[in-house]
């Protein structure tokens, strides 16, 4: 598509301390990285979060656990072709500080999220055959538990414990929606 960022359906190279600023503006791009260091993505606009949405249906995206997320932005992580990404690895990734949420869609129940931090304050949404694992909780942050509300708006919803996983203190938010979880 168009927009003030151009052509949206191509890749996205944010370089190691560079800034993307949405301005109040979503983004979508097929393949995200962050180079070879730490980004930041902010949204210095007030109103609705500005939405940047990675993944493009089924292109593959890397460098989220390389970027920082502040301020009103939220995060969408579209299908990645049955292949596996671990979120929530970086140490940028650890002090996320965006109020808009996740929502995954299509990503096939494949993405790992080792650790919670990665989810910013806002509600995390499940939107159709989508969903995400936990490790073992011998390497996550999971035991202290999290806050966020979840939403399920889809059907074929998937979260799933790793063998060894956290057994207790999971999110202590709500749960809403009308989706189904398989």
């Amino acid at each position: 598509g168009s927009g003030p960022f151009g052509n949206t359906t191509n890749g996205l190279t944010i370089n190691a301390g560079g800034t993307l600023d949405l301005n109040g503006n979503n983004l979508t791009v097929g393949i995200y990285n962050a180079g070879n260091g730490v980004a930041v993505i902010t949204n210095s606009a007030s109103g609705s979060p500005a939405v940047i949405t990675v993944g493009n249906g089924n292109s593959r995206w890397t460098g989220i656990s390389q970027t920082f997320l502040c301020g009103n932005v939220g995060l969408k992580i579209t299908g990645v072709n049955g292949t596996r990404d671990d979120i929530g690895t970086g140490g940028a990734q650890m002090q996320n500080t965006f109020t808009g949420g996740v929502t995954w869609i299509g990503n096939n129940n494949q993405d790992r999220v080792v650790n919670p931090a990665v989810f910013g304050s806002g509600p995390i949404t499940f939107g159709g055959s989508s969903g995400f694992f936990i490790p073992s909780s011998s390497i996550t942050g999971w035991s202290a538990g999290f806050s966020n509300a979840f939403v399920v708006s889809g059907n074929n919803n998937l979260l799933t414990f790793q063998m060894n996983g956290p057994t207790t203190a999971f999110s202590t938010g709500p749960w809403t929606g009308s989706g189904t979880l398989a």
